[in-house]
């Protein structure tokens, strides 16, 4: 899907590249068969990049996994595409669906039919400001932010001297859902020599944990109890808000941000199914619970 060459295995032109943007604004992160934000093959740095692939060989030889299948992988490719052609066809925004041909943007674990009407419900909300100045993006409600910072989607202007990017991040929980667990902002960046870099940041959490030396804080205790099909609220929050500055930034590196926020663990759907059923969950075999998560739209930094 994204290649760094076009179907005749050219090198990417500006015109072909004005062209797709044109054509190709967004891309479907997520939806009921699988997700493509990133894989752990391409991403071993990343404790949550093995979130629902299709492609389940995730170690060993026989893993045939492409950067060219993976939306993380792909902005990063399109620094270097905008770096030698001027232009840049992955600077896409992302949105999360079903794929279920109704129009809808949301299923539910404890309702997956897919088809129907019914299964559509609200998605926890995911709100991304950026600016150079901290006291332009700082506001509870976020109006400020959408004012005078660089919403979702966007590209902040040139870097005063001596600053870093800062965000404003303001995720809700699905009122009928499960609370959240943390918010991340995940970084990619291109260096001098033209090589891609990226960087998972854990940058609000629910609870009093503490980060570990990689920077990412141990998982809440799971709530789920398999037998019944059913969690409880009782960890999580039901909202994150932070405003986080790149400790690492570099006025002279091309680079995009954008916020992943983890849900706490719920049943997966065949749970609901093999309780209904009066069968045992454990044996398909399969993942008993899932960590449903939300993204923003990034944001990208030009020099």
């Amino acid at each position: 899907m994204f290649d760094m060459i076009d179907s005749d295995g050219r090198p990417l032109s500006a015109v072909y590249t004005r062209t797709r943007m044109r054509w190709e604004p967004v891309m479907e992160i997520t939806q009921i068969k699988g997700a493509s934000e990133a894989h752990p093959l391409l991403s071993p740095d990343d404790p949550f990049a093995g979130f629902e692939v299709r492609n389940k060989l995730l170690t060993g030889a026989d893993a045939k996994v492409s950067a060219g299948s993976y939306a993380r992988n792909a902005l990063m490719q399109g620094l270097q595409l905008e770096q030698s052609t001027g232009a840049n066809h992955y600077k896409f925004e992302m949105v999360g669906s079903s794929d279920s041909h109704f129009g809808l943007a949301a299923i539910r674990e404890d309702d997956c039919y897919g088809k129907l009407a019914s299964d559509s419900l609200p998605a926890s909300r995911v709100e991304m400001q950026g600016n150079f100045a901290a006291s332009d993006v700082l506001a509870e409600d976020g109006t400020v932010g959408y004012q005078k910072g660089v919403p979702m989607g966007g590209d902040p202007s040139a870097a005063p001297a001596g600053k870093s990017p800062t965000f404003l991040v303001q995720v809700s929980k699905d009122p009928q859902g499960a609370n959240l667990d943390r918010v991340e902002i995940i970084n990619g960046w291109l260096d001098a020599s033209g090589k891609t870099h990226g960087k998972v940041y854990d940058v609000a959490w629910a609870g009093q944990r503490t980060p570990n030396a990689k920077g990412f804080v141990p998982a809440l205790p799971s709530t789920v109890n398999v037998e019944r099909a059913s969690y409880e609220n009782s960890v999580g929050t039901s909202q994150l808000n932070v405003m986080w500055r790149d400790p690492a930034f570099d006025p002279k590196q091309r680079a995009f941000y954008y916020v992943r926020a983890l849900e706490i663990e719920i049943p997966r759907h065949q749970v609901y199914d093999a309780v209904a059923l009066k069968l045992d969950p454990k044996v398909s075999g399969k993942p008993l619970t899932i960590q449903e998560r939300a993204w923003s739209s990034p944001i990208w930094y030009t020099p």
